[in-house]
């Protein structure tokens, strides 16, 4: 079993305050969780397959992942998404 770690500081972070003046603030950081969950789970490096985001969250999830690519807390990687500094 792994374990994911959620800095005490995220909720302070830039990029993330950057979030919450964008349209979905709730929905990208559920988005987030959810795929740090899946990613430590199965041990991919920071890489969140596009056809997996759409299972990881029960509503679109198209804008959610675009604002977390907009404050750089994802980026695209080809057809998928992948953490910005998964291994620091």
């Amino acid at each position: 079993m792994t374990y994911a770690k959620l800095h005490d500081t995220f909720l302070s972070h830039p990029k993330v305050t950057l979030l919450e003046s964008g349209p979905c603030f709730a929905e990208a950081i559920a988005l987030w969780t959810m795929s740090v969950s899946w990613c430590s789970a199965q041990l991919s490096d920071g890489i969140v397959p596009r056809h997996m985001v759409r299972k990881l969250v029960p509503f679109e999830w198209q804008n959610a992942a675009s604002e977390l690519v907009r404050v750089r807390l994802w980026r695209v990687k080809g057809d998928d998404f992948a953490f910005h500094d998964w291994s620091s």
